[in-house]
């Protein structure tokens, strides 16, 4: 059966978990929205698939295996709703959120901690950086934006359940300063990056520098990324990429 009204519920409910963070969380769900995406997650996690939603003259690309799964197809006028992105291949799914990675300092040697990066798209691109480079634990603080935000997948373009992630306050770093040499960047610093230590956690602020919930007391050793003067800054996911490549 094609869904044809606005009001159908399934259709309201992919339209509230694309457009607010708090239907997200209360569902622990989020969206995808590529082809691309949703072929990863029917190979790689189809446990955690609970729906998806084609465009009635959707045609696949490639064969995906949508048995034992919910699928909805919906009106073309209508799939607009099922999708936040420009344009869509007319395929989207509805996947249950992961429920994070625990904190193992013991063996999680290369740690980043994102401080209050207030962007989605930067979240997703830094979570692909880390999962490309071997980042043995992302930590989140809770104000970043949400990670499961539309613009933080589409720019993720993985699955979200490759990547080890946790939440956690600022206070994390003075246990971590334990184990780990605490290493962030700032434009004013003169010393270049260069080697890092083989246990470290990165910390990552925004271009305008770290928020004052870092405590200053600790021990940070700040970093420069050298680059031509003419240019102000670098945004956080090319930090990130340039950093992971050289740990």
């Amino acid at each position: 059966m094609i869904i044809t009204s606005a009001q159908n519920a399934a259709l309201k409910s992919i339209k509230h978990l694309l457009s607010q963070k708090k239907a997200r969380t209360e569902a622990n769900q989020f969206v995808i929205e590529t082809e691309k995406q949703v072929a990863e997650y029917l190979t790689h996690f189809p446990q955690h698939i609970c729906s998806l939603y084609v465009q009635d003259d959707y045609l696949l690309s490639s064969p995906l295996n949508t048995e034992n799964h919910t699928v909805y197809t919906i009106q073309k006028e209508l799939f607009k709703q099922c999708h936040r992105a420009k344009t869509s291949a007319g395929i989207s799914a509805v996947v249950s959120a992961p429920t994070g990675t625990q904190l193992q300092p013991a063996s999680q040697k290369k740690i980043w901690f994102l401080d209050n990066l207030s962007k989605p798209q930067n979240i997703g691109a830094v979570l692909r950086n880390a999962l490309a480079f071997n980042i043995d634990l992302v930590i989140m603080s809770p104000n970043c934006a949400d990670a499961t935000h539309p613009e933080a997948i589409r720019a993720l373009t993985t699955c979200l359940h490759h990547i080890p992630l946790h939440v956690a306050p600022h206070t994390i770093l003075k246990d971590l300063s334990k184990t780990h040499q605490l290493v962030a960047l700032d434009s004013n610093e003169t010393t270049p990056i260069n080697k890092l230590p083989s246990t470290h956690c990165i910390i990552y602020g925004s271009e305008t520098g770290l928020t004052e919930a870092i405590d200053t007391s600790l021990d940070i050793h700040k970093i420069n990324i050298p680059i031509n003067p003419k240019t102000d800054s670098l945004n956080v996911a090319a930090c990130s990429a340039i950093i992971g490549y050289i740990s």
